[in-house]
């Protein structure tokens, strides 16, 4: 078998595939260019959504057509990412005295003194369960919940991102706390909403969870993903409460050098279901 030919083959359909994505982005650019002249420079997220779909038709889909077509519209003009993820930019917390619930344990009150000294005026509030951590929070009882959401040994902590999922609760600061065994266990700071002016602007990673259907081709998203540069540190799948015929995929993606107002945009784009659980970084 001559493996030198097809060696060449793989080359040659490279070039090609970045010489169509390079003429993608011209045609795109020159699209956005001529929106911005119609609209006279005032246009919201619709009229980009709008001027996609004339493009490639009226079913957006994850691709990475669609990705470039994302990746132009955010080079273009800024948009801020938060703003791109439905109903949860909210105003930032600031309260006289802020209260972290969290089960008391020696993991987690290290996880708490390294938070802690990124807040003012921060007390503990101490529950019995890890549903009732979350109940304080989502009753708007406590500033801040504290739980597991990862360990070296066992990767994503599945019964937490559930509960997470169940009481509205986003991801906004995560830190690893060393165990004895060498490994670490990633503790979450969870609130209502993404937003917060307390912690740095910077972002690591994001979260989301999506229906994955019979249909819904979830290569076609990843490889959408990977070409904005986003990675996918964490993908887990469980049986969707609601349908049969559907799955919810927890997806945990590495941002830190992603083009993250195109992601934003591609991920509302797309018309996936899918729901942001956490925007954060980690120390």
């Amino acid at each position: 078998m001559n493996f030198k030919t097809h060696e060449n083959n793989i080359k040659f359909l490279s070039k090609k595939r970045n010489e169509i994505t390079g003429l993608l982005r011209g045609a795109c650019s020159d699209a956005l260019k001529t929106l911005q002249a119609d609209k006279y420079g005032n246009f919201d997220k619709e009229d980009l959504l709008s001027l996609y779909e004339s493009m490639f038709g009226d079913n957006p889909s994850p691709c990475v057509d669609l990705a470039v077509f994302c990746s132009e519209c955010a080079k273009a003009y800024p948009i801020s990412p938060l703003k791109l993820l439905e109903g949860l930019e909210q105003d930032s917390i600031s309260p006289e005295h802020v209260q972290i619930a969290y089960l008391k344990n020696a993991f987690a009150d290290k996880a708490y003194r390294k938070v802690s000294q990124l807040l003012d005026k921060v007390s503990a509030v101490y529950l019995p369960g890890f549903r009732e951590v979350c109940e304080e929070v989502y009753y708007g009882r406590s500033t801040y919940a504290l739980m597991p959401i990862f360990s070296s040994s066992d990767g994503q902590l599945s019964s937490f991102r559930q509960l997470i999922a169940k009481y509205d609760l986003n991801i906004i600061f995560a830190v690893d706390i060393s165990m004895s065994d060498e490994g670490f266990m990633r503790y979450a700071l969870l609130r209502k909403g993404l937003q917060d002016s307390n912690f740095d602007n910077e972002i690591s990673y994001l979260d989301i969870s999506v229906v994955a259907e019979n249909n819904f081709k979830f290569g076609d998203l990843l490889e959408s993903c990977e070409f904005l540069g986003a990675t996918a540190s964490s993908v887990n799948s469980y049986p969707s409460e609601y349908s049969e015929n559907s799955s919810i995929v927890y997806l945990t993606l590495d941002i830190s050098n992603a083009e993250v107002a195109a992601l934003c945009l591609f991920l509302e784009a797309s018309h996936i279901r899918y729901n942001p659980i956490g925007a954060y970084n980690v120390k």
